[in-house]
Protein backbone atom coordinates (compact mmCIF):
# COMPACT_ATOMS: atom_id res chain seq x y z
CA UNK A 1 0.00 0.00 0.00
CA UNK A 2 1.48 3.40 -0.81
CA UNK A 3 0.64 6.17 1.11
CA UNK A 4 0.88 9.65 -0.01
CA UNK A 5 1.21 13.56 2.23
CA UNK A 6 0.14 15.31 -0.57
CA UNK A 7 -3.40 17.21 0.65
CA UNK A 8 -6.39 16.66 -1.34
CA UNK A 9 -7.09 20.09 -2.91
CA UNK A 10 -10.85 19.45 -4.18
CA UNK A 11 -12.14 18.10 -1.63
CA UNK A 12 -11.19 21.02 0.77
CA UNK A 13 -12.35 23.35 -1.90
CA UNK A 14 -16.06 21.45 -1.86
CA UNK A 15 -15.29 21.73 1.91
CA UNK A 16 -15.59 25.40 1.65
CA UNK A 17 -18.10 25.51 -0.72
CA UNK A 18 -20.57 23.65 1.42
CA UNK A 19 -19.68 26.04 4.46
CA UNK A 20 -20.22 29.44 2.38
CA UNK A 21 -23.78 28.02 1.13
CA UNK A 22 -24.68 26.89 4.80
CA UNK A 23 -23.51 30.52 6.11
CA UNK A 24 -25.39 32.33 3.26
CA UNK A 25 -28.51 29.79 4.20
CA UNK A 26 -28.64 30.71 7.91
CA UNK A 27 -28.19 34.20 6.91
CA UNK A 28 -31.59 34.44 4.11
CA UNK A 29 -33.13 32.54 7.76
CA UNK A 30 -32.32 34.91 9.83
CA UNK A 31 -33.36 37.99 7.32
CA UNK A 32 -36.96 36.18 6.73
CA UNK A 33 -37.58 35.71 10.58
CA UNK A 34 -36.92 39.56 11.02
CA UNK A 35 -39.60 40.68 9.02
CA UNK A 36 -42.11 38.03 9.79
CA UNK A 37 -44.86 39.75 12.02
CA UNK A 38 -44.15 40.25 15.94
CA UNK A 39 -40.21 39.64 15.31
CA UNK A 40 -38.37 41.80 17.13
CA UNK A 41 -36.49 44.82 14.96
CA UNK A 42 -32.44 44.44 16.54
CA UNK A 43 -31.74 47.64 14.39
CA UNK A 44 -34.56 50.23 15.79
CA UNK A 45 -34.70 48.95 19.28
CA UNK A 46 -37.08 51.00 21.79
CA UNK A 47 -37.95 54.10 19.18
CA UNK A 48 -39.57 51.76 16.52
CA UNK A 49 -42.62 51.88 18.26
CA UNK A 50 -42.90 55.41 18.53
CA UNK A 51 -41.42 56.43 14.49
CA UNK A 52 -44.41 54.16 13.56
CA UNK A 53 -47.51 55.96 11.36
CA UNK A 54 -50.60 56.50 13.55
CA UNK A 55 -53.09 54.45 11.39
CA UNK A 56 -55.51 56.09 13.66
CA UNK A 57 -55.12 59.25 11.75
CA UNK A 58 -56.99 57.66 8.54
CA UNK A 59 -60.26 56.67 10.23
CA UNK A 60 -63.41 58.92 8.83
CA UNK A 61 -64.84 61.00 12.01
CA UNK A 62 -68.36 59.94 12.70
CA UNK A 63 -71.19 62.35 11.97
CA UNK A 64 -73.02 63.17 14.64
CA UNK A 65 -74.90 66.08 13.30
CA UNK A 66 -77.82 66.49 11.10
CA UNK A 67 -77.36 68.15 8.11
CA UNK A 68 -79.28 71.36 8.18
CA UNK A 69 -82.51 71.22 5.28
CA UNK A 70 -82.41 67.78 5.20
CA UNK A 71 -85.14 66.19 4.55
CA UNK A 72 -86.62 63.42 6.36
CA UNK A 73 -87.42 59.99 4.56
CA UNK A 74 -91.20 59.42 4.67
CA UNK A 75 -92.25 56.77 7.54
CA UNK A 76 -92.40 52.80 6.30
CA UNK A 77 -95.52 52.44 4.06
CA UNK A 78 -96.36 56.05 3.83
CA UNK A 79 -96.57 57.39 -0.01
CA UNK A 80 -94.16 59.58 -2.02
CA UNK A 81 -95.29 63.35 -2.38
CA UNK A 82 -94.54 63.85 -6.22
CA UNK A 83 -95.39 67.22 -7.89
CA UNK A 84 -95.65 67.23 -11.58
CA UNK A 85 -94.74 70.69 -12.82
CA UNK A 86 -96.80 71.87 -16.10
CA UNK A 87 -95.18 74.56 -18.04
CA UNK A 88 -98.77 76.96 -19.13
CA UNK A 89 -96.87 80.23 -20.12
CA UNK A 90 -97.45 81.15 -23.55
CA UNK A 91 -94.48 80.37 -25.12
CA UNK A 92 -94.55 76.80 -24.60
CA UNK A 93 -98.24 75.73 -25.41
CA UNK A 94 -101.34 75.51 -27.60
CA UNK A 95 -100.49 74.30 -31.10
CA UNK A 96 -98.73 75.70 -34.23
CA UNK A 97 -101.33 75.98 -37.29
CA UNK A 98 -98.95 77.73 -39.29
CA UNK A 99 -97.09 75.30 -41.14
CA UNK A 100 -94.77 78.10 -42.86
CA UNK A 101 -92.63 78.73 -40.35
CA UNK A 102 -92.19 75.89 -37.05
CA UNK A 103 -91.57 78.65 -34.57
CA UNK A 104 -94.41 81.63 -35.46
CA UNK A 105 -93.82 84.46 -32.97
CA UNK A 106 -97.47 85.87 -32.43
CA UNK A 107 -97.13 88.05 -29.44
CA UNK A 108 -98.89 86.60 -26.58
CA UNK A 109 -100.33 84.06 -29.14
CA UNK A 110 -96.98 81.86 -29.50
CA UNK A 111 -98.21 78.71 -30.30
CA UNK A 112 -95.22 75.76 -30.38
CA UNK A 113 -94.04 73.92 -27.45
CA UNK A 114 -95.07 72.46 -24.34
CA UNK A 115 -96.40 69.10 -24.89
CA UNK A 116 -98.12 69.80 -28.09
CA UNK A 117 -96.91 68.68 -31.46
CA UNK A 118 -98.04 69.43 -35.66
CA UNK A 119 -97.32 66.79 -37.64
CA UNK A 120 -98.23 67.61 -41.37
CA UNK A 121 -101.94 68.40 -40.74
CA UNK A 122 -102.29 66.48 -37.70
CA UNK A 123 -102.18 68.16 -34.23
CA UNK A 124 -102.36 66.54 -30.40
CA UNK A 125 -100.74 66.54 -27.11
CA UNK A 126 -98.15 63.55 -26.09
CA UNK A 127 -100.37 62.16 -23.33
CA UNK A 128 -98.64 59.37 -23.70
CA UNK A 129 -95.49 61.23 -21.95
CA UNK A 130 -97.46 62.47 -18.70
CA UNK A 131 -99.21 58.44 -18.57
CA UNK A 132 -96.18 57.22 -18.18
CA UNK A 133 -95.16 59.60 -15.43
CA UNK A 134 -98.01 58.97 -13.66
CA UNK A 135 -97.41 55.47 -13.80
CA UNK A 136 -94.00 55.44 -12.35
CA UNK A 137 -95.31 57.28 -9.82
CA UNK A 138 -98.08 54.79 -8.74
CA UNK A 139 -98.84 54.26 -5.12
CA UNK A 140 -97.40 58.31 -4.84
CA UNK A 141 -99.67 61.18 -4.25
CA UNK A 142 -99.13 63.12 -7.50
CA UNK A 143 -99.86 66.61 -7.65
CA UNK A 144 -99.98 68.19 -10.76
CA UNK A 145 -99.44 71.74 -10.70
CA UNK A 146 -99.97 74.70 -13.71
CA UNK A 147 -97.09 77.15 -13.74
CA UNK A 148 -97.88 79.97 -15.89
CA UNK A 149 -97.62 83.67 -16.36
CA UNK A 150 -100.27 84.81 -14.20
CA UNK A 151 -99.15 85.45 -10.81
CA UNK A 152 -100.54 87.01 -8.04
CA UNK A 153 -98.70 90.31 -6.28
CA UNK A 154 -97.01 89.38 -3.22
CA UNK A 155 -99.27 92.18 -1.18
CA UNK A 156 -102.10 89.43 -2.27
CA UNK A 157 -100.21 86.21 -0.86
CA UNK A 158 -99.33 88.20 2.18
CA UNK A 159 -103.01 89.07 2.57
CA UNK A 160 -103.61 85.68 2.45
CA UNK A 161 -100.87 83.55 4.37
CA UNK A 162 -99.55 86.60 5.93
CA UNK A 163 -95.84 87.63 5.99
CA UNK A 164 -93.23 85.33 5.87
CA UNK A 165 -91.25 83.64 2.36
CA UNK A 166 -92.26 79.89 3.41
CA UNK A 167 -96.06 80.60 4.20
CA UNK A 168 -96.22 82.69 0.49
CA UNK A 169 -95.02 79.65 -1.29
CA UNK A 170 -97.00 77.46 0.47
CA UNK A 171 -100.27 79.12 -0.56
CA UNK A 172 -98.77 80.01 -4.05
CA UNK A 173 -98.45 76.09 -4.80
CA UNK A 174 -101.76 75.91 -3.74
CA UNK A 175 -103.11 78.40 -6.39
CA UNK A 176 -101.14 76.47 -8.94
CA UNK A 177 -102.40 72.84 -8.28
CA UNK A 178 -105.00 72.02 -10.85
CA UNK A 179 -105.22 68.14 -9.79
CA UNK A 180 -104.10 66.00 -7.25
CA UNK A 181 -104.07 62.17 -8.06
CA UNK A 182 -105.25 62.87 -11.40
CA UNK A 183 -106.73 59.93 -13.48
CA UNK A 184 -104.95 59.50 -16.80
CA UNK A 185 -107.85 60.99 -18.94
CA UNK A 186 -106.73 64.19 -17.27
CA UNK A 187 -104.31 64.89 -19.79
CA UNK A 188 -106.74 64.51 -22.54
CA UNK A 189 -108.83 68.02 -21.03
CA UNK A 190 -105.40 69.84 -21.56
CA UNK A 191 -105.14 69.37 -25.73
CA UNK A 192 -106.77 71.82 -27.42
CA UNK A 193 -105.81 73.34 -31.05
CA UNK A 194 -107.37 76.53 -30.09
CA UNK A 195 -105.71 79.08 -27.49
CA UNK A 196 -108.34 80.92 -26.37
CA UNK A 197 -109.83 78.95 -23.41
CA UNK A 198 -107.37 76.56 -23.44
CA UNK A 199 -104.52 75.39 -20.58
CA UNK A 200 -101.99 77.79 -22.09
CA UNK A 201 -104.34 80.74 -22.51
CA UNK A 202 -103.62 83.56 -20.46
CA UNK A 203 -106.29 83.49 -17.73
CA UNK A 204 -108.14 80.67 -18.25
CA UNK A 205 -110.73 79.38 -16.59
CA UNK A 206 -108.62 76.35 -15.79
CA UNK A 207 -106.23 79.15 -14.07
CA UNK A 208 -108.75 77.92 -11.06
CA UNK A 209 -109.32 74.89 -10.19
CA UNK A 210 -109.60 74.94 -6.18
CA UNK A 211 -113.52 74.43 -6.12
CA UNK A 212 -113.38 70.95 -7.83
CA UNK A 213 -110.60 69.82 -5.72
CA UNK A 214 -111.12 68.69 -2.31
CA UNK A 215 -109.94 71.02 0.05
CA UNK A 216 -107.92 68.75 2.29
CA UNK A 217 -105.45 67.70 -0.26
CA UNK A 218 -104.19 71.38 -0.58
CA UNK A 219 -101.59 72.72 2.28
CA UNK A 220 -103.42 75.24 3.41
CA UNK A 221 -107.14 73.58 3.57
CA UNK A 222 -108.49 76.62 5.48
CA UNK A 223 -107.83 79.24 2.90
CA UNK A 224 -109.56 77.52 0.55
CA UNK A 225 -112.37 79.77 -0.62
CA UNK A 226 -110.04 82.78 -0.03
CA UNK A 227 -107.82 81.58 -2.44
CA UNK A 228 -110.65 80.47 -4.71
CA UNK A 229 -112.03 84.10 -5.04
CA UNK A 230 -108.42 85.44 -5.20
CA UNK A 231 -108.01 83.38 -8.71
CA UNK A 232 -111.83 84.33 -9.48
CA UNK A 233 -111.06 88.20 -9.52
CA UNK A 234 -107.69 87.32 -11.50
CA UNK A 235 -109.15 86.02 -14.33
CA UNK A 236 -111.95 88.53 -14.42
CA UNK A 237 -109.49 91.40 -14.23
CA UNK A 238 -107.37 89.88 -17.42
CA UNK A 239 -110.20 89.15 -19.50
CA UNK A 240 -111.05 92.63 -18.98
CA UNK A 241 -107.20 93.97 -19.44
CA UNK A 242 -107.52 95.76 -16.17
CA UNK A 243 -104.84 93.65 -14.47
CA UNK A 244 -102.99 96.26 -11.93
CA UNK A 245 -103.46 95.20 -8.74
CA UNK A 246 -104.20 91.23 -9.72
CA UNK A 247 -101.13 90.25 -11.82
CA UNK A 248 -97.52 90.92 -10.70
CA UNK A 249 -94.65 92.24 -12.62
CA UNK A 250 -93.53 90.10 -15.53
CA UNK A 251 -89.70 90.38 -14.30
CA UNK A 252 -90.55 89.34 -10.30
CA UNK A 253 -89.50 86.03 -9.65
CA UNK A 254 -92.51 82.95 -8.51
CA UNK A 255 -92.10 81.67 -5.08
CA UNK A 256 -92.67 78.46 -6.16
CA UNK A 257 -90.63 76.35 -4.15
Amino acid sequence: MIFSNKPDTKGEMRMVRRMLLALLLCAALLLTACGLPGAPDAFSGADSASAAPDLRLLEWPAMSDAVPGETEAPASGAPLLVDLWLDASQVMGGINIHEESVYPHFSRKYREGGFHYRYGSQVGMYEGVLRCLLAAAEGSRVRVLRAGNERLPDETLDALAGSGAEARASVTRDLLTCAVNPLPSFFAGLSAEDMEGSFYDLGTPMLNRLRSLDASSLENPSLAPAMADALDAQIAAIQSGETDGYVADGDADAPLM
